[in-house]
């Protein structure tokens, strides 16, 4: 059995009691059909990136949950179903914590956070600048040469 991470995103406009009957189902449905529950995670209402059937904001469920992947499809199937139900995604929760842990592992070998990188005025400082003595000196050259003529 693997873990999984299942994140939907509800209807906010269901009333309180509406949004913990859909919670316990989908729960119930893990439990009734071989899975253990590990985590339970309430976003909460947040904005949407997008609007979603003229929606703005979502309420935000994350389940962490071991099973199979009947258990997965019979959730997606139900998500389907649900027309409260905006989105949903779910995930091999090992292979994120995996990724997850890589990704830090690579940042931290490469020395990220280690050096210090200068500013950006500090780094333009260094270029080479025009001076006013090499306007000057220009100007001076243009008047040698009128002179000659």
């Amino acid at each position: 059995m693997s873990v999984y991470d299942t994140t939907f995103v509800l209807n906010p406009q269901l009333e309180e009691a509406g949004l913990d009957q859909r919670i316990k189902e989908v729960v119930e449905l893990i439990g009734a059909n071989g899975g253990t529950m590990v985590k339970e995670n309430r976003i909460g209402m947040r904005k949407l990136a997008y609007e979603i059937k003229k929606l703005t904001q979502g309420y935000y469920i994350s389940l962490v949950y071991e099973g199979n992947g009947a258990l997965v499809n019979e959730l997606e199937r139900r998500f389907r179903m649900d027309e409260n139900c905006l989105r949903f995604l779910t995930c091999l929760y090992q292979e994120v914590t995996n990724i997850m842990e890589s990704a830090l592992m690579d940042r931290h070998d490469r020395g990220h956070g280690d050096h210090h990188r200068p500013h950006r005025r500090d780094r333009y400082d260094n270029h080479r600048r025009r001076d006013d003595d090499d306007f000057d000196r220009n100007d001076d050259d243009m008047e040698d040469d009128s002179d000659d003529e």
